[in-house]
């Protein structure tokens, strides 16, 4: 097939999900166990992960372990130059492939982590490598297209920004276990972790939401911001996705956790408007994964 999904063009975003939501969910959810569950409740969380890290690790795998065929096949004859080694060295001597020398690799180390799985103590180490690698992607893409000065400022916003996203959304499946029937001799440490989790949560949504708007202003510029394109469609798109992920939160924050102690169905609410926020942020990573690869004024 030489059209259609069949397309080097048309697996471009697949292969950006595979590659970027592994990275954002490893490194949130092990924020939220590491940084503010107490030991029992770490424990706990890291041991209900280990299915889930199997299959974000297979996800990982097939994320990285494909970027320099749909490169290759890209920039050839479609995927017939898939694995043509020349082409791989071309684009590694690129200044775009440049960073993929150390990414590519730390990335297969990421994902075979993942799948073995990483233990108490090797936890901490997978989540600052998840980190550093989910903040090296700002150095390709549109933050890198930026010139002089204004360009390092664009990464570093922009790595701010997945960082940011990859603490919400990440963070996200944790409470939702929390909030499902955790040991009864735990349900001390999920309460003192949903209360230590309101103020840093707050925080990491509005960092991600005002470095997402730079973002976005140093793409487009003003006028840009007015001129519908398939990327502007796109983008519009993944900013009502997002408005309406933050509206969930709010509620969640605000109307839902107040009553906590007023029976079980407005636990069970909350659970639902938590799941709804993650499928939510899968939807708007998709999102990313298809505009990320457009000309944003064309």
């Amino acid at each position: 097939m030489d059209g259609g999904l069949a397309t080097p063009d048309a697996w471009r975003p697949v292969a950006r999900t595979l590659l970027l939501l592994p990275l954002l969910l490893t490194w949130g959810y092990l924020a939220l166990a590491l940084c503010l569950g107490r030991p029992g409740l770490r424990l706990w969380l890291l041991a209900r992960a280990r299915l889930s890290a199997r299959l974000l690790g297979a996800l990982l795998l097939l994320g990285i372990s494909s970027q320099l065929p749909l490169q290759a096949a890209l920039v050839g004859e479609g995927w017939t130059d898939a694995f043509n080694l020349p082409l791989w060295q071309l684009y590694l001597a690129t200044e775009a492939g440049h960073g993929w020398r150390w990414q590519l690799p730390l990335g297969l180390l990421l994902a075979l982590w993942l799948l073995v799985g990483p233990g108490i103590h090797g936890s901490r180490w997978l989540w600052g490598f998840s980190g550093l690698l989910l903040a090296s992607l700002a150095l390709g893409g549109h933050a890198a297209a930026t010139a002089a000065g204004l360009g390092l400022a664009h990464q570093l916003n922009q790595a701010l920004h997945l960082l940011t996203t990859g603490l919400w959304l990440g963070s996200l499946p944790g409470v939702l276990l929390c909030l499902g029937q955790p040991p009864p001799d735990l349900r001390d440490d999920v309460q003192h972790l949903l209360r230590g989790y309101s103020l840093p949560g707050q925080i990491c949504v509005a960092l991600a939401l005002l470095s997402g708007a730079l973002n976005s202003l140093l793409i487009l510029g003003p006028d840009g911001l007015l001129r519908l394109t398939p990327y502007s469609a796109l983008l519009l798109a993944k900013v009502l996705v997002v408005a309406t992920m933050v509206v969930l939160a709010l509620a969640n924050r605000y109307l839902l956790v107040p009553r906590l102690g007023q029976g079980p169905q407005a636990w069970q609410l909350l659970r639902r408007a938590t799941a709804m926020e993650i499928a939510l942020g899968v939807v708007a990573v998709a999102l990313v994964a298809v505009f990320a690869g457009l000309d944003p004024f064309s």
